[in-house]
């Protein structure tokens, strides 16, 4: 695939660079593109218009949109995208109904392959907050996929319950966090989103010395017993202690609250957290 030479006072940018670039699957630069002209920061046209563009004549897609417009597509791969343009991207959407897809075949019905096959290059969102994953990529990134969607839910969840603990967080530092606590939880057995929501919350608000006691450690990944529920009833144990803390009956650091839990906490229940879904390991 080559990017197509745009002619002299075009209303479109000239391709530029590789095609996907800055992103290794052109198909989820589509996705991006999509993203962006939902928000109105670019603008390709009806697509006549882009079609008419591409191939440098006139087009009827009566007869001319029942097939791939490659071209189009070609020139779509190499659109250029600024630092800015990316990082306005807050939320993705993989769904077969995108706009783009008929804009460059306008009868697409789904037999094109433009399943995202690779997530390279995503971290460039920089101010991504939400993806609505529902088709249009492949079983190899699936997993990936599934595992970032519930890491920026956490991620909202922690700035919206925690604002405090996380108000001096930068959102690259949230995230990274957020990974590092993803892969602990993974390590104490924790499976459904909502655990690690949990724990991703007591990892904040206790300035990450949750698991500095071994005996908390203990009762979160004790034999016999399943960690999700664990990390539920170990969350109430604290927001208990951090009431304590806001009614003036306890003036210990909220970071050492931790430490005489261990085995003797109360077994209760409860529905707080960011989901209930599995957010099974992935990269």
């Amino acid at each position: 695939m080559t990017c197509a030479r745009d002619e002299p006072g075009s209303s479109y940018p000239a391709p530029a660079g590789a095609p996907g670039e800055p992103f290794r699957d052109p198909n989820l630069k589509l996705v991006v593109l999509d993203e962006l002209m939902r928000r109105g920061s670019i603008d390709l046209g009806s697509p006549r218009q882009l079609a008419e563009h591409v191939l440098g004549r006139r087009v009827d897609l009566e007869k001319d949109g029942y097939e791939l417009l490659q071209p189009a597509y070609d020139d779509l791969a190499c659109y250029p995208l600024t630092r800015a343009q990316l990082e306005s991207v807050t939320a993705l959407t993989f769904d077969g109904a995108l706009d783009i897809y008929s804009d460059i075949h306008d009868f697409w019905d789904g037999e094109e392959d433009f399943d995202v096959t690779s997530l390279e290059g995503i971290g460039l969102l920089a101010n991504l907050e939400a993806i609505d994953v529902v088709s249009m990529f492949t079983g190899d990134v699936a997993g990936e996929l599934s595992v970032l969607a519930s890491r920026l839910r956490v991620e909202a969840f922690l700035r919206s319950t925690a604002p405090d603990a996380t108000a001096s967080l930068s959102r690259g530092e949230l995230a990274s966090r957020v990974v590092e606590w993803f892969a602990l939880g993974w390590q104490l057995g924790l499976v459904s989103e909502r655990a690690l929501g949990r724990l991703a919350y007591l990892m904040v608000v206790t300035d990450d010395h949750l698991l500095d006691q071994a005996q908390v450690v203990d009762f979160v990944a004790h034999d016999g017993r399943d960690p999700d529920a664990q990390i539920e009833t170990l969350m109430l144990a604290i927001a208990s202690r951090l009431e304590e803390i806001a009614l003036g009956e306890t003036a210990a650091p909220l970071g050492e609250t931790a430490a005489p839990l261990g085995g003797r906490l109360p077994d209760v229940g409860g529905d707080e957290g960011p989901g209930s879904g599995d957010a099974g390991q992935g990269s």
